[in-house]
């Protein structure tokens, strides 16, 4: 998640994080902007020690840049 979060504070458009985080090396499964033009919604496949990992990951970019993600079946 550090290189989501560094890939999506780099950004001054929250619709050019998911192609900012692919770069990073982060497999971006799904994406799509949220109700409002400031947030954006991603489905993250993500490379761990011992196998992969998924996350649903909502950036919101109001004040500064927020992340929230949770878990998600892959």
């Amino acid at each position: 998640m550090d290189a989501v979060t560094a890939a999506a504070r780099a950004q001054g458009d929250v619709s050019r994080v998911p192609a900012a985080v692919a770069a990073d090396g982060v497999e971006v499964l799904d994406t799509r902007l949220g109700e409002t033009a400031d947030s954006v919604w991603m489905r993250l496949r993500l490379r761990v020690p011992g196998g992969v990992r998924c996350r649903e990951v909502i950036v919101l970019g109001e004040r500064g840049v927020e992340i929230g993600s949770r878990r998600v079946d892959c």
